[in-house]
């Protein structure tokens, strides 16, 4: 865990440099990690647009994502995969173009 949060640590200078934030993904380990939790509210709370790959399955990190207010939720399934991240490429454009 030690080399992972010193990894983590080295990210905050890239977010405030970033145009868009992808993060892969928020799931379990992430959960154990306090500075990985902080970074990801970090860039959510930021003005740069953020795509997240967020666990389906319950957890208490990532239903607080999940839950915000502030997020939007794609679901992936086998019907939509090849043409969804088309809908997400358009949400980040729009995203960086108005600053929101």
């Amino acid at each position: 865990m030690e080399l992972f949060e010193r990894c983590i640590a080295s990210e905050y200078a890239a977010l405030s440099m970033a145009n868009v934030v992808i993060i892969d993904e928020i799931g379990i380990i992430g959960g154990w990690s306090i500075e990985f939790q902080r970074l990801v509210e970090s860039a959510l709370a930021s003005t740069t647009p953020t795509v997240a790959i967020v666990r389906h399955k319950p957890g208490d990190f990532s239903d607080r994502i999940k839950s915000r207010t502030d997020v939007e939720i794609w679901t992936v399934t086998l019907e939509n995969r090849e043409f969804v991240s088309t809908d997400i490429a358009k949400w980040v454009r729009a995203r960086s173009e108005s600053g929101v």
